[in-house]
């Protein structure tokens, strides 16, 4: 039975991606004096913004990262709130006994500024942000598994990237894949996780519905 579940962020709880990667190219152009393509923006995703920075410009990360959390606040109001019925669903999960947290790439700041503006800054239980060299989402897990002694069995992790299914493989834990935003990598993950994939909330929810103790 699910006990916790574990919430991605980005493309997971709301389309705020085209607002990273608008708001992370504009602050650091400066710094390398072109435009970095998506490609090389992608290549550094898993890692936190002050990661990100430094794989891209190095020792200018710092100006580029205050850069980036100044833009990012200020164009939030481009993405006001998460996805219709995410709120209600966490709520619900709540009342039912389930445990909710966040588990997400970005850094405490951006992921602050994010909370903040959606009202959801204290409806989890945990938030736990990203690292600068690696992803650490696994390592969440199995944080959170020991902080509340359970099984992997107990734990979903709700994520919209092939890189959430493994790094769920790799605390052998189950991952729901959501794929009601505009994810670039539906294929993929429908190939990777066919048994765990979800087009809109309201599937999402009768699946754990059917998983906890009512």
């Amino acid at each position: 039975m699910i006990k916790l579940t574990a919430f991605d962020l980005d493309g997971t709880l709301g389309n705020t991606l085209p607002m990273c990667l608008k708001a992370f190219r504009a602050s650091i152009t400066p710094y390398l004096a072109r435009e970095l393509s998506y490609e090389e923006i992608a290549s550094t995703f898993g890692l936190n913004e002050a990661g990100m920075m430094k794989k891209i410009v190095g020792d200018k990360w710092e100006p580029a990262l205050q850069d980036f959390h100044k833009l990012y606040k200020k164009i939030h109001h481009t993405c006001p709130a998460p996805y219709d019925g995410i709120p209600a669903l966490i709520q619900y999960l709540k009342a039912n006994g389930v445990t909710v947290s966040l588990i997400t790439g970005k850094g405490s700041e951006s992921c602050s500024i994010t909370l903040n503006q959606w009202g959801l800054d204290n409806v989890f239980s945990d938030i736990l942000t990203g690292g600068e060299t690696r992803n650490t989402k696994a390592k969440s897990m199995l944080f959170l598994l020991r902080k509340y002694g359970l099984s992997p069995s107990d734990l979903v992790y709700i994520g919209d990237t092939a890189s959430d299914i493994k790094e769920c493989h790799k605390a052998g834990v189950t991952c729901l894949s959501a794929l009601w935003g505009d994810s670039a990598e539906k294929e993929m993950i429908s190939q990777e996780n066919p048994d765990h994939v979800f087009y809109s909330i309201a599937d999402l929810k009768e699946y754990i519905t059917s998983h906890i103790s009512l």
